[in-house]
């Protein structure tokens, strides 16, 4: 298994209200439906670059979060997926799907995107905007 192996592309998807990504830490959101974002030249292109041993462009913050010694997105997909690139089935087995950013939370690692406690919490003290970009996502009470 190489080095930038990831299951994710192949069995997970991320939808929220505005667009399809293939994963939390994907910065490409598609504005499709699922099917359509399965469908994709997008997706097809993060699949043949990872097949060929390469690391794709949305795939970077990974491989930044595990070369400091961190534990990323593709390494906790690892851990979930015992699938390697002869082994994964080509469809959606995990599907994280978020309405809204409703949420009573405040974790740390999350964004006011999707988390209505960082958003309001951002509005209180707007010199936490300098690490968070406001949200247009309506805030829940």
């Amino acid at each position: 298994m190489s080095d930038v192996w990831c299951p994710l592309p192949w069995i997970h998807q991320f939808v929220t209200t505005t667009g399809v990504k293939m994963c939390c830490s994907s910065n490409t959101k598609l504005d499709v439906t699922p099917i359509e974002f399965s469908k994709s030249d997008y997706l097809a292109d993060v699949k043949q670059t990872i097949s060929q041993g390469n690391i794709p462009y949305d795939c970077q913050g990974c491989v930044n979060a595990e070369s400091q010694g961190y534990t990323s997105t593709r390494t906790l997909a690892l851990n979930d997926w015992a699938y390697d690139s002869n082994s994964v089935p080509n469809q959606t087995l995990y599907l994280d799907l978020r309405y809204s950013n409703l949420c009573n939370f405040s974790c740390r690692s999350c964004e006011p995107g999707f988390s209505s406690e960082i958003a309001r919490e951002i509005q209180k003290n707007l010199t936490l905007t300098k690490y968070h970009s406001a949200t247009n996502i309506h805030l829940e009470n």
